[in-house]
């Protein structure tokens, strides 16, 4: 599943004085494998989930490609899976030894295997 955008991307994230009784989210719900790519010019808040994220019965990880920020304390990120693995990019803001800023990526991978 690719969810995409050249601004921000925005999911819904419950909070603790939610009255939502159901899963939220945006993303791959349910048994069948499905890998999530979200990517965004801007940032990228909310629920994410990737239920299982394999290609032909391996784990592989599902993407978050931030332009901007991915989560900040306005517009907190949480990712979910049962299988495989997330992987979150973001520029970072570096300064340079001259002082001229420059931008890197930034690049975390979380993972998770089922028990068999």
């Amino acid at each position: 599943m690719n969810i995409s955008a050249g601004g921000n991307v925005t999911s819904f994230l419950p909070t603790a004085t939610s009255s939502s009784v159901s899963d939220a989210g945006s993303g791959a719900f349910g048994p069948e494998p499905g890998v999530v790519t979200v990517t965004a010019g801007g940032d990228i808040a909310g629920h994410f989930v990737a239920a299982d994220s394999a290609r032909n019965g391996n784990p592989v990880a599902s993407t978050v490609n931030a332009g901007g920020d991915a989560g900040t304390s306005s517009g907190l990120l949480a990712l979910s899976l049962v299988t495989g693995g997330w992987q979150v990019m973001r520029p970072m803001a570096a300064l340079s030894p001259g002082g001229a800023e420059s931008q890197r990526r930034v690049k975390r991978k979380i993972g998770w295997r089922r028990a068999v």
